[in-house]
């Protein structure tokens, strides 16, 4: 099934302020449509939120909202689980939202939080985490580019598997 674009609405401090304490006023400012998904979105910018209170300097590593470009419809949400490490390691995640599975959105997804990762000097790779099985995710991450690396664990003691998009590679590919 053919999708449109999406644009990646950073969901900075003014924005998240404006997306917790009035939704239509959000809608109205950034021309969006938050659909269905207003309790996912909520969690989002209050995550957000929290994140921004204790790195205010960083808004643009944490929560961005994906934004078909043809409806205006909000269908996702991603981000960055903060800024680049010591060693330029930065981890994405990526949520569609139920009604707007399957349409290619995790993979534009994936791909933009690629592009805004890069365009720091700082990053030199992408990490991203799945669930230890083949499916959706891990083609979304193959899809953008992403080498599976093996078993990890995640900050929540959970196994999972590890995928790293290095600097290098995406570059000699763009």
């Amino acid at each position: 099934m053919a999708r449109t674009g999406i644009e990646l609405l950073n969901l900075d401090k003014r924005s998240v302020q404006l997306l917790l304490n009035s939704d239509e006023e959000f809608e109205r400012l950034h021309g969006v449509t938050l659909g269905a998904n207003w309790d996912l979105i909520r969690e989002l910018g209050k995550h957000t939120r929290n994140a921004l209170r204790k790195n205010a300097f960083d808004s643009g590593w944490w929560g961005y909202l994906a934004v078909d470009v043809e409806s205006r419809k909000v269908v996702g949400s991603c981000g960055f689980k903060g800024a680049p490490d010591a060693n330029g390691n930065v981890e994405i995640v990526y949520l569609t939202f139920p009604d707007s599975e399957g349409r290619g959105y995790a993979t534009a997804m994936a791909k933009g939080l690629i592009s805004i990762a890069f365009r720091s000097h700082s990053v030199k790779r992408v990490v991203a985490h799945t669930v230890p099985e083949k499916g959706g995710p891990t083609r979304v991450l193959e899809k953008a580019g992403f080498t599976f690396t093996g078993d990890a664990v995640d900050a929540d003691d959970a196994p999972v598997w590890e995928w790293i998009l290095e600097r290098a590679s995406y570059l000699s590919h763009q």
